[in-house]
């Protein structure tokens, strides 16, 4: 059941970008506070997304906070997502990063000096992409990650790779939203509202979105999962790779030379 979304814009200057977004995607507009259960925010300093059931908001800013740390003191380097894609003196793969979400993980591939192609379903979270970049632009420390390509393209990534909208790329990185727990821990606040805004992914969704990526990566795919979910449905992973809680599930499509 999709969620309860208002367009949401009390800032003068940007009333008509908020209405045309609105209008695009038929979604209801207002110039006061909503009660829907989810509102996208347009404000003078940017765009936040607000969950009324978590009572907070999520932006996406690649300028500022932990990410901007991650990115000044090389973040990144060493941690098992690098492995995981395959980065290597000689190999600095295109990563077509097609769950882009909040484009935490894609901002620290690009960091590593790799391209990045990156896909986001979202009406709402691939706007709030589109101008996190925007407002990014300028920024020395986004400047530097982004040099190689960081590109965004909002559509459905099943369809997008099946239809090859751009030439294959190296590496397929997915990280589909997390299967739902019978029992768990209390999440974080930011992945409770992707949650709420979302939903958990579907097993046959996940299945074709891994299908569709193995035939249009050129060297691997990789997909995120929690440390002990089960495999997505199809092919057996060529080998796994381990953090503390999550495990990266890698599907060789060629020999790295």
């Amino acid at each position: 059941m999709l969620p309860d979304i208002t367009i949401y814009c009390a800032d003068l200057s940007k009333q008509q970008q908020a209405r045309d977004f609105a209008d695009t995607y038929h979604y209801p507009y207002s110039e006061k506070k909503p009660e829907s259960a989810i509102y996208l925010c347009f404000t003078e300093s940017g765009l936040s997304l607000h969950d009324s059931h978590v009572n907070s908001d999520i932006n996406i800013d690649f300028t500022s906070g932990g990410l901007a740390h991650r990115l000044q003191y090389g973040g990144g380097k060493g941690q098992t997502i690098a492995k995981a894609v395959g980065i290597s003196s000689k190999n600095k793969p295109h990563v077509l990063d097609a769950t882009a979400g909040l484009g935490r993980d894609a901002l620290i591939l690009a960091n590593l000096g790799l391209r990045l192609s990156l896909i986001e379903q979202s009406p709402l979270l691939a706007e709030m992409l589109k101008q996190a970049i925007a407002d990014a632009a300028d920024n020395p420390l986004f400047q530097k990650a982004s040099a190689e390509g960081f590109e965004l393209y909002h559509d459905d990534a099943s369809i997008f790779m099946n239809q090859r909208k751009i030439d294959g790329c190296d590496v397929v990185y997915l990280d589909p939203m997390y299967p739902e727990k019978k029992k768990s821990a209390l999440v974080k606040k930011d992945m409770q509202i992707l949650q709420n805004l979302i939903g958990h992914s579907a097993e046959a969704d996940n299945a074709a979105l891994l299908a569709a990526a193995i035939k249009f990566a050129r060297q691997r795919v990789v997909v995120k999962r929690p440390k002990n979910a089960d495999n997505i449905s199809g092919p057996t992973p060529t080998l796994s790779l381990h953090s503390k809680k999550t495990r990266y599930d890698i599907y060789v499509i060629s020999t790295l030379t």
